[in-house]
Formats: C-alpha cells, sequence, structure tokens
C-alpha cells in the first residue's frame, strides 16, 4: 500500500548536507555550500523514503532508504571527506535482501545501522 492518501501526490525524498565550515557569515546564499547526496542502485525519487539518517564518523553519513511499499530497501553510506562525496550501497534489505521474505522492512532496527565497511577502507 503506497501512501498518501488517493489524489495527493507522494512527496519527493532527497538528502543534503551543508558544509559550516565552508559557510562564510557575510554569505546571503547558503545554498551554494549544500551538496545534494545521490547514490548508485538508488530507488526513482517519486518512489522512494529515507529515514535512519546518522552520522557514524566526522566525515561519514549512513541512511536507510525504502521504496514507497517498504518491502524493497537498501544501506547507504557516504564518505564526505571534502572533495570526494561518494556514496553506495552496502546492504540490501527486504525480500532481495537480507530478510528474504515479504514483510515491511522496519523503520528502527539498529542491526542494519551497523556497517562492518567503515571499519576499512574502501571506495564506493
Amino acid at each position: 500500500m503506497r501512501y498518501p492518501t488517493p489524489g495527493h501526490n507522494n512527496p519527493i525524498a532527497s538528502a543534503h548536507v551543508l558544509n559550516l565550515g565552508l559557510l562564510d557569515s557575510d554569505s546571503s546564499d547558503a545554498s551554494t555550500y549544500v551538496a545534494d547526496l545521490d547514490w548508485g542502485g538508488r530507488f526513482e525519487r517519486d518512489d522512494s523514503t529515507l529515514f535512519n539518517v546518522a552520522w557514524v564518523g566526522n566525515t561519514t553519513l549512513l541512511l536507510k532508504e525504502s521504496n514507497r511499499n517498504s518491502d524493497d530497501g537498501n544501506v547507504v553510506v557516504f564518505d564526505l571527506t571534502p572533495g570526494t562525496f561518494h556514496g553506495g550501497v552496502v546492504r540490501k534489505l527486504g525480500k532481495h535482501g537480507e530478510e528474504n521474505d515479504d514483510g515491511w522492512i522496519d523503520s528502527v532496527s539498529h542491526s542494519e545501522l551497523t556497517c562492518p565497511v567503515l571499519s576499512e577502507t574502501r571506495t564506493l
């Protein structure tokens, strides 16, 4: 079952970061310091829900994404080291992922927020 109610458009989900270290206090336009986060394997924006966004290091961001039905999902890790901004899917959730069932993806699960990739150096 998709949401919202029939006759209304789905909200468009996106993720952004603002680099406060570069923000000039004299600047009236902070949007020049905002990066739109994107990654390979992402669901179409009109079929995507983002949740469980967490900083897991000074330059490492982790988020979970699911389709609107919440039966297919990804765990995505971003390396936000200045000048790189790489992101990639590190875990699959749902029927074709680790749960391997027809149920909904839980929005809160501490096991998906731990990521063994973070202890290694990898290019995403």
